[in-house]
């Protein structure tokens, strides 16, 4: 019988994506499902401008988070 594979979803706080912008490339390290939320409008804003400069596909879930699709 074969185990159907579990993707489990991961979550970026602000902060966390800030330490990963800088340490790692953005477009190997976030897989589609993963999630990144902020808590200010700026926050968001540049989320969503760094997200398009490397161009990775977002989809909007709520005012303060995307996931990558």
């Amino acid at each position: 019988m074969k185990q159907a594979a579990i993707k489990a979803t991961v979550k970026y706080t602000y902060d966390e994506f800030i330490e990963l912008a800088i340490y790692a490339d953005l477009t190997s390290s976030l897989k589609p499902g993963n999630k990144i939320t902020a808590t200010r409008d700026s926050e968001y804003e540049d989320i969503t401008d760094r997200l398009k400069e490397n161009n990775i596909s977002f989809e909007i879930k709520t005012k303060r988070e995307v996931v990558i699709v």
